[in-house]
């Protein structure tokens, strides 16, 4: 479900759809130990449900991002302290990781304290940030 581990990338990219992610520990735009993961939902209501170090959530020197569009979606984690737009601040390896939750529409649900509209300040470089995506321009 997106989640790069040990020097890899990892990526899930969803276009459309109502979908239900269920997972356990490094899941849903996760990253560990230099790598990148990321998680990309277009469109749908959307279910999010992991134990810990997920959603989100760089550790050991990586970037981890969960991107959700449009719809009404509920992230759910059971360690909130781990886990929706969470970083890492490196140890002794000397570099951080960034962890970033964005969602671009709809109601939305979180139980890390995350709100609609608004933008949250996570642990060790890391950010929930709920807003509405822009009107499409069209030419």
């Amino acid at each position: 479900q997106g989640a790069g581990i040990h020097l890899s990338h990892g990526l899930l990219l969803d276009v459309a759809g109502d979908d239900s992610y269920r997972g356990g520990i490094l899941v849903q735009g996760a990253a560990h130990d230099y790598a990148v993961g990321a998680l990309l939902d277009r469109a749908g209501r959307d279910s999010y449900l992991a134990d810990q170090n997920a959603q989100g959530h760089g550790m050991n020197n990586s970037l981890a991002w969960l991107v959700d569009g449009a719809g009404d979606d509920v992230y759910t984690a059971r360690d909130p302290a781990t886990t929706q737009g969470v970083g890492n601040e490196g140890g002794f390896r000397d570099y951080g990781s960034l962890g970033l939750l964005l969602d671009l529409g709809g109601r939305d649900v979180y139980s890390a304290g995350g709100k609609n509209n608004r933008a949250l300040l996570r642990p060790l470089y890391g950010i929930v940030d709920d807003r509405e995506a822009p009107a499409e321009v069209v030419p």
